[in-house]
């Protein structure tokens, strides 16, 4: 990045209590076999701060999804979408 310059992140954040965001990333993990970890809002902060690139604000925006075309957009298989179901 360019001395100066700006940079954006859009990513989903993760409950600070750490067992609902063992919930959340095991429910992701199930539903897209790519997913790694969804991080809380504060591990980012963190993160930034230690890279030197201090926040100048952030925003959150909740979002619903259909689970329907949520399970389709990350191609589930019917076996992990029937866990997902489950779950929640």
């Amino acid at each position: 990045m360019r001395p100066g310059g700006r940079f954006l992140l859009v990513d989903s954040v993760a409950p600070s209590d750490p067992e609902l965001a063992a919930f959340l990333n095991q429910l992701e993990t199930r539903r897209d076999l790519t997913h790694q970890r969804t991080l809380p809002a504060d591990t980012w902060l963190a993160m930034f701060y230690a890279a030197g690139l201090p926040p100048l604000g952030y925003e959150y925006f909740p979002r619903h999804h259909d689970l329907d075309d949520w399970l389709a957009r990350a191609q589930t298989p019917p076996p992990a979408q029937a866990e997902v179901r489950a779950m929640l």
